[in-house]
């Protein structure tokens, strides 16, 4: 039986809010928090130190003025860059933060998070640590979710954490539906392009939340809206109903959690 439509969906300041500031940056999320946005989604990978920062790209040029790899850069040597001028020169010097910083800015700004793994299946074990462990030690009250497209990630997060976890499929399969189900994902998080009422309407019956991405014109929200998506990620969420900003959505994160034993594998 699909479960009931939600009063409003969600609106997810995604990556921040990239769309008006540099994407996985601290600005981002503080832009985010100025438009009302209550919810964030960040994309966190390692650099080669082990250490989790906030970059989309497994490569430097599109988003700071480093090149190569992020994975060939320490953590000391990615704060050097500038992530900010790319996207306007009056963001020049931002930084590509830390995991912890974001956390901590989550904390001051009074923002929950959606955090999502980018990883290789070799790396996943390690992502899935990485992120277990900085949530585990994030500030007190603070409420996220854990997202990826890789399942490996996913199955590892799931033996360190009970914090929900969603998959992220933009064009789903329903093997792919049926993996996250196995996998025992709270949500899928899906491309807004590849959806329609059927496929929503049999999909909600699933999962406890529906979220399409990325949905920055009010048109498209409302459509999806119509249909029962529960979250809808925006680079501009400024442009979207300012009642969805802060709304529950049937949208479900858990406050912070120990860390659960390490894996045997």
């Amino acid at each position: 039986m699909n479960a009931p439509l939600p009063a409003s969906p969600l609106v997810i300041g995604h990556r921040g809010a990239a769309g008006s500031a540099p994407e996985n940056t601290l600005v981002s999320l503080v832009t985010a928090a100025r438009q009302g946005v209550r919810v964030v989604e960040f994309d966190v990978r390692l650099a080669r130190c082990g250490t989790a920062v906030l970059l989309h790209d497994d490569t430097l040029e599109r988003t700071t003025n480093g090149h190569g790899r992020v994975d060939a850069m320490d953590a000391a040597g990615l704060a050097r860059l500038d992530a900010g001028s790319w996207f306007d020169a009056r963001f020049a010097g931002e930084q590509p933060p830390t995991f912890a910083e974001a956390l901590a800015s989550l904390a001051l700004l009074d923002l929950r998070a959606i955090v999502e793994l980018k990883t290789s299946a070799a790396a996943a074990p390690a992502t899935a640590r990485a992120v277990a462990d900085g949530l585990a030690h994030a500030p007190d009250g603070l409420a996220c979710m854990v997202s990826s497209k890789e399942p490996r990630a996913l199955q590892v997060l799931s033996r360190l954490t009970a914090i929900p976890r969603a998959y992220v499929l933009p064009e789903p399969t329903q093997a792919q539906l049926d993996d996250a189900l196995s996998l025992g994902c709270a949500a899928v998080h899906l491309g807004a392009p590849a959806l329609d009422p059927e496929r929503v309407a049999r999909i909600r019956g699933l999962f406890v939340s529906v979220g399409a991405f990325t949905v920055n014109d009010p048109e498209t929200a409302a459509t999806l809206a119509s249909w029962g998506v529960d979250t809808l990620f925006s680079d501009h969420p400024e442009r979207l109903p300012a009642a969805w900003l802060d709304g529950q959505g049937g949208f479900r994160l858990s406050r912070r959690h120990g860390r659960r034993s390490p894996p045997a594998a």
